[in-house]
């Protein structure tokens, strides 16, 4: 299963993590966001901001399922991103909208299913996906 990973950019190396921890898992997560070094400057004049943009919706575009990760009691909204990344997932057909952690604004409320941990939702969305579960005898004489 095609899974995109959505956090505030200060997390960015705990969704480091949790994409290798999904990817042992079987699942192919497409976002790339985490990986960059710096973020894009907000002051118009960064060339590297609308490609980013249109390559992480492209990116959601791909997968099957978003997940998103959200913060405990009040914290900074920070540029928002990954409320963008929300929006646009929910308004794709064929994406399912996991959430992980609080209901942060009123429109995680519209998300398919809501976990405590990253575990809850990938054990969710491995009992969908069949192609996560194999037999590690197949092929063995």
């Amino acid at each position: 299963m095609r899974v995109y990973l959505s956090a505030g950019y200060g997390r960015r190396d705990e969704m480091r993590t949790a994409k290798e921890h999904l990817e042992d898992l079987g699942f192919d997560v497409t976002s790339t966001w985490m990986d960059s070094v710096e973020p894009c400057d907000m002051d118009g004049t960064d060339p590297r901001a609308r490609s980013t943009a249109e390559s992480d919706l492209l990116e959601i575009d791909c997968c099957e399922a978003l997940i998103l990760f959200t913060d405990t009691g009040l914290t900074s909204f920070g540029r928002g991103g990954r409320w963008v990344e929300l929006g646009y997932a929910l308004g794709l057909d064929d994406v399912l909208v996991c959430l992980v952690g609080p209901l942060q604004n009123i429109f995680c409320a519209l998300a398919d299913r809501r976990f405590e941990t990253l575990d809850e939702a990938a054990n969710f969305l491995a009992s969908l996906d069949s192609r996560l579960y194999h037999d590690d005898t197949e092929g063995n004489t």
